[in-house]
C-alpha cells in the first residue's frame, strides 16, 4: 500500500467522524428556532437587497458563476439553515468586495477543471479499450493537479472569508455559542473534499 493510499484512509476515516459530529451539531440547531432579528436580517440584507440574486433551490449554496444565492426554503425557520444561509451571504458580500479579475481568476480555475475531468477519462478509456497511448494524458494530469491546488488555495480562502462574516453577523445577535464550531466543521468538510480530489488525481498517475 503506497503513502498516498494510507493518505487517503486516513482522510476518510477522518471525514467520517467529523461527518458525524456536523450531523449531531446540525440536528441540535435543527431544533432551534430563529428569533424576530434574524428574520428581518435576512429580509433586510438578502431578499430585499437589489444587489443579491436570490432562487430557490435543493439546498442553500452561492453561484459563482450565476452570482446568485440558492435558497432550500423562502422562510428560515432552523438555526441550522440560518447560519448556512449567512455563511452563504458571507461568500456573496466576500466576492462583491474583490476585484474583476480575481473573479474572473476563479472563474476560468473553476470552468478548467470539469473539461480536463472530461479529457482525462476519454485518455485512459482510449488506453485501457482502445490500446490507444496519448501523451495528452500526462499534460490533463499535471495541469489538473496544479489547478486543483490552486482552487484548494481560493477555497481556502474563501472558505475562511465566508465563515468570518458570517461569525461576525452571528455574534451580534442573540444566538448560541455553537456558532463557530458549526461553520467550522462545514468549511472543514469542504476542503478535505478538494483535498481528496487532489490524491485522487495523483492516484491516476499509475495509469501513464
Amino acid at each position: 500500500m503506497c503513502v498516498i493510499q494510507v493518505i487517503l484512509i486516513l482522510i476518510i476515516l477522518f471525514k467520517i467522524v467529523l461527518e458525524a459530529q456536523y450531523h449531531q451539531l446540525k440536528v441540535k440547531l435543527k431544533n432551534i428556532h430563529v428569533d424576530t432579528d434574524m428574520r428581518m436580517f435576512v429580509e433586510e440584507n438578502i431578499y430585499n437587497n437589489s444587489e443579491i440574486n436570490v432562487i430557490q433551490g435543493k439546498n442553500y449554496a452561492y453561484d459563482m458563476f450565476k452570482k446568485q444565492i440558492v435558497i432550500k426554503d423562502k422562510e428560515v425557520q432552523s438555526l441550522d439553515a440560518y447560519d448556512i444561509l449567512i455563511h452563504e451571504y458571507g461568500h456573496c458580500k466576500d466576492l462583491h468586495e474583490k476585484s474583476a479579475d480575481y473573479n474572473r481568476f476563479i472563474m476560468l480555475v473553476k470552468t478548467f477543471i470539469p473539461i480536463l475531468y472530461v479529457i482525462i477519462f476519454v485518455c485512459i478509456c482510449m488506453k485501457f479499450i482502445l490500446g490507444i497511448h496519448t501523451k495528452l494524458l500526462l499534460f490533463a494530469l499535471v495541469l489538473t493537479l496544479v489547478l486543483m491546488i490552486v482552487d484548494l488555495i481560493i477555497s481556502i480562502n474563501l472558505e475562511w472569508n465566508a465563515k468570518k462574516i458570517a461569525i461576525h453577523i452571528l455574534q451580534n445577535q442573540s444566538t448560541p455559542v455553537h456558532h463557530q464550531k458549526f461553520l467550522n466543521m462545514a468549511m472543514v468538510i469542504q476542503i478535505i473534499d478538494r483535498f481528496f480530489l487532489i490524491l485522487f488525481i495523483l492516484l491516476l498517475f499509475k495509469f501513464l
